[in-house]
């Protein structure tokens, strides 16, 4: 017997002035960009699209997320609501965030959803075409734009056979998603997000790139990060979550943060500030959300916005309401628990290297003291117990109660008694841990698995900043002349990153290789860096994305 998925389809509802109308809006594009105003004149498919209340000038824009009062089911969605605020406010970059740990085919996860929706309710829109009525079926994840003069949707798939990667033909449909101008890669993301390192312009398309690639599934295949996607895609399957974000979520929420000039780093940059407001109708909740069948068939987000004033800039828009609506028929998850539930024994008097196995910052806290001032009592941190993180330029830093720790660093803990810790969380993603390299003699970084299982070492594989690219063990630390280009003396310049790894065991070190090795749950290691701008990423594993 075959078990088959269904996938739904979120919608957006859009309300210029007075006047409401329903259409598919455009992580990648913003809400109204490449539709029509009230006037009947076409909105700019360069609109960006900001939150609530930005009025041109810097500083941190503060919105309150509320649940509505009276809304069915609406202590269900408290956890969840707060999840989504902790989501949006981290902007941390994730890959591999489509897991299936659902207790059954059946459920539609209402927490993945909701992080869709928020992300409308801060302007974003969708990467894909989506259903809006004239794609169906797979032609839905061709990229978003318009349906151009001949007011037809037109596209195929190229080469690769992959509908909305670089290589697809779209005829005269006009292109609505921003992309990183240097590689058109949205896996990847831009160490300065801005109007200079991201366009909508096709133009401005790297050479041999025919039309712009979203962040969908299929896509992610050809990018080697495979079981990723855009939380702003639209779509969702039955048993499926998908809570954390992708390169292409953040980076395009940060461009609108860069203000009205498109440029990074000057007085009309902002950043937001989520609070949860609870179940309330307080008139200071920003973005509503809550159940009702009249407004939706599954998930909508209704929302409202117009030209900024005084500014009035043709291609910059503000939202003035955002409201999220779900429908009771649909089979939901609710995410009312903290999922992973991680622990590690500390043998008295004794170092040992740490990570965080766990998501943590979302719904459990990632200081020190809500990690571990329970189990190790807070007020014997630096007496009884300690616990330090490694600075590749300046050594060792002894954290506080209220510092935070980070899935995938390496911390060093010691207690003078013997005591197991648990940590508490979410389910990770792939994460890119920023390395610290050195430039003559480089340096050592102290880097952990994010994982709950097993990771062989011999899978990890170094992200290049500059460009996005992948690396794995063999070519960050190549055998030049029969040896390894990291352990020469001098070091070789095409060493990377050494290819090796080393953990402690209590009294010496362990050491991982290409061929042989795992990083276990709370493992913790020493690699050697050499090259700047590189980011670790460990792979995570078929049983840890299915098992919960």
């Amino acid at each position: 017997m075959s078990v088959f998925k269904i996938k739904y389809f979120y919608s957006c509802t859009l309300l210029l002035g007075l006047l409401s109308f329903s259409f598919a809006t455009q992580a990648g594009t913003y809400v109204f960009a490449g539709g029509t105003n009230n006037a009947g004149g076409p909105i700019p498919n360069d609109l960006i699209l900001h939150p609530t209340g930005y009025n041109g000038n810097g500083g941190v824009l503060n919105l309150k997320v509320c649940i509505r009062p009276g809304s069915p089911d609406a202590s269900q969605l408290i956890q969840s609501t707060k999840n989504i605020v902790a989501t949006w406010n981290e902007q941390k970059v994730t890959s591999s965030n489509l897991l299936n740990v659902l207790p059954n085919n059946s459920l539609y996860d209402v927490e993945s959803v909701l992080v869709h929706e928020l992300g409308h309710c801060l302007g974003l829109g969708h990467t894909n075409l989506g259903a809006n009525g004239s794609v169906f079926g797979n032609d839905t994840n061709y990229t978003a734009t318009t349906d151009g003069l001949n007011n037809f949707y037109q596209g195929n798939a190229g080469l690769d056979g992959i509908i909305g990667s670089s290589d697809d033909s779209r005829g005269d449909d006009e292109n609505l998603h921003w992309f990183r101008i240097s590689n058109n890669n949205p896996f990847s993301i831009a160490s300065v997000i801005d109007g200079s390192t991201y366009s909508n312009n096709i133009l401005d398309l790297p050479a041999g790139h025919d039309f712009v690639a979203n962040a969908s599934r299929d896509v992610s295949i050809l990018y080697s990060t495979p079981n990723t996607e855009a939380v702003m895609q639209q779509g969702t399957d039955s048993n499926e979550s998908q809570r954390t974000l992708n390169h292409d979520d953040t980076a395009t929420l940060q461009l609108a943060m860069s203000g009205l000039d498109s440029v990074a780093g000057n007085a009309d940059d902002y950043t937001i500030n989520l609070t949860d407001g609870g179940i309330s109708n307080a008139a200071d909740c920003d973005i509503n959300l809550g159940f009702d069948n009249t407004k939706t068939q599954f998930a909508v987000c209704i929302v409202g916005g117009g030209s900024i004033p005084p500014h009035n800039i043709t291609n910059h828009w503000r939202m003035t309401s955002a409201n999220i609506y779900l429908n009771t028929n649909s089979n939901w998850h609710y995410n009312t628990d903290t999922p992973c539930s991680e622990s590690t024994a500390l043998t008295a008097n004794q170092w040992k290297m740490i990570s965080i196995p766990c998501q943590v910052g979302i719904s459990t806290p990632a200081t020190v003291e809500g990690l571990f001032g329970d189990e190790l009592n807070i007020t014997g941190l630096g007496t009884t117990w300690d616990i330090y993180r490694h600075d590749p330029n300046s050594g060792y830093v002894a954290l506080t109660a209220l510092d935070e720790l980070e899935e995938g660093v390496g911390y060093w803990i010691m207690s003078l008694n013997a005591v197991t810790i648990t940590v508490e969380g979410q389910y990770n993603a792939n994460l890119d841990v920023p390395l610290v390299g050195g430039t003559t003699t480089g340096k050592w970084n102290m880097v952990g698995s994010p994982f709950r299982l097993p990771i062989p070492w011999s899978t990890a594989t170094v992200v290049k900043s500059a460009d996005g690219s992948l690396l794995d063990l063999a070519s960050v630390d190549p055998v030049v002349g029969g040896t390894g280009a990291c352990d020469q003396t001098p070091v070789h310049p095409n060493c990377v990153m050494a290819d090796t790894a080393y953990i402690y065991n209590g009294s010496s070190y362990d050491i991982l290789t290409p061929s042989s090795g795992n990083l276990n749950p709370f493992d913790a290691v020493w690699v050697y860096v050499q090259q700047p701008n590189l980011a670790l990423r460990l792979p995570m594993s078929a049983a840890e994305r299915s098992t919960p």
